[in-house]
Protein backbone atom coordinates (compact mmCIF):
# COMPACT_ATOMS: atom_id res chain seq x y z
CA UNK A 1 0.00 0.00 0.00
CA UNK A 2 2.31 2.30 0.32
CA UNK A 3 4.52 1.14 -2.16
CA UNK A 4 1.41 1.95 -4.20
CA UNK A 5 1.57 5.70 -2.82
CA UNK A 6 4.54 6.46 -3.22
CA UNK A 7 4.07 5.32 -6.78
CA UNK A 8 0.93 7.51 -7.21
CA UNK A 9 2.62 10.49 -5.78
CA UNK A 10 6.04 10.14 -7.96
CA UNK A 11 3.24 10.36 -10.82
CA UNK A 12 1.70 13.04 -9.57
CA UNK A 13 5.05 15.07 -9.39
CA UNK A 14 5.96 14.30 -13.14
CA UNK A 15 3.06 15.23 -14.11
CA UNK A 16 3.10 18.49 -12.38
CA UNK A 17 6.93 19.03 -13.87
CA UNK A 18 5.39 18.16 -17.35
CA UNK A 19 2.77 20.58 -17.25
CA UNK A 20 5.04 23.35 -16.00
CA UNK A 21 7.22 22.48 -18.97
CA UNK A 22 4.32 23.00 -21.58
CA UNK A 23 3.49 26.05 -19.66
CA UNK A 24 7.02 27.67 -20.41
CA UNK A 25 6.88 26.74 -23.62
CA UNK A 26 3.51 28.13 -24.15
CA UNK A 27 5.05 31.24 -22.83
CA UNK A 28 8.16 31.20 -25.20
CA UNK A 29 5.86 30.44 -28.10
CA UNK A 30 3.61 33.70 -27.23
CA UNK A 31 6.66 35.71 -26.65
CA UNK A 32 7.51 34.28 -30.03
CA UNK A 33 4.82 34.95 -31.84
CA UNK A 34 4.07 38.73 -30.16
CA UNK A 35 7.46 39.27 -31.65
CA UNK A 36 6.55 37.95 -35.00
CA UNK A 37 3.68 40.66 -34.97
CA UNK A 38 5.82 43.52 -33.77
CA UNK A 39 8.32 42.88 -36.98
CA UNK A 40 5.24 42.62 -39.58
CA UNK A 41 3.84 45.59 -38.19
CA UNK A 42 7.10 47.62 -38.13
CA UNK A 43 7.31 46.38 -42.34
CA UNK A 44 3.96 48.04 -42.58
CA UNK A 45 4.72 51.10 -40.47
CA UNK A 46 7.92 51.62 -43.00
CA UNK A 47 6.08 50.44 -46.40
CA UNK A 48 5.22 54.27 -46.66
CA UNK A 49 8.77 55.54 -46.11
CA UNK A 50 10.18 52.91 -48.96
CA UNK A 51 7.21 54.16 -51.27
CA UNK A 52 7.45 57.53 -50.90
CA UNK A 53 11.80 56.86 -51.53
CA UNK A 54 11.31 54.60 -54.43
CA UNK A 55 8.32 57.53 -55.96
CA UNK A 56 10.99 59.96 -55.35
CA UNK A 57 13.75 58.05 -57.14
CA UNK A 58 11.14 57.24 -59.78
CA UNK A 59 10.44 61.05 -60.38
CA UNK A 60 13.90 61.91 -60.67
CA UNK A 61 14.87 59.23 -63.30
CA UNK A 62 12.24 60.40 -65.28
CA UNK A 63 13.21 63.47 -65.61
CA UNK A 64 16.33 62.62 -65.59
CA UNK A 65 15.40 60.63 -68.92
CA UNK A 66 12.95 63.51 -70.18
CA UNK A 67 15.95 65.83 -69.80
CA UNK A 68 18.74 63.69 -72.10
CA UNK A 69 15.52 63.13 -74.17
CA UNK A 70 14.95 66.78 -74.95
CA UNK A 71 19.26 67.37 -75.41
CA UNK A 72 19.37 64.54 -78.07
CA UNK A 73 16.05 66.38 -79.85
CA UNK A 74 16.82 69.98 -79.27
CA UNK A 75 20.75 69.48 -78.80
CA UNK A 76 22.12 72.85 -77.05
CA UNK A 77 25.21 74.26 -78.44
CA UNK A 78 27.27 76.83 -75.81
CA UNK A 79 27.24 79.34 -78.59
CA UNK A 80 23.40 79.66 -78.79
CA UNK A 81 23.38 80.39 -75.44
CA UNK A 82 25.59 83.93 -75.81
Amino acid sequence: MLDEMAEARQERQELREGMIQLQNVVERLTNVQEGIANKLASLDGDRPTILRKLSTIENKVAHILQREQEEVEFPINSDQLI
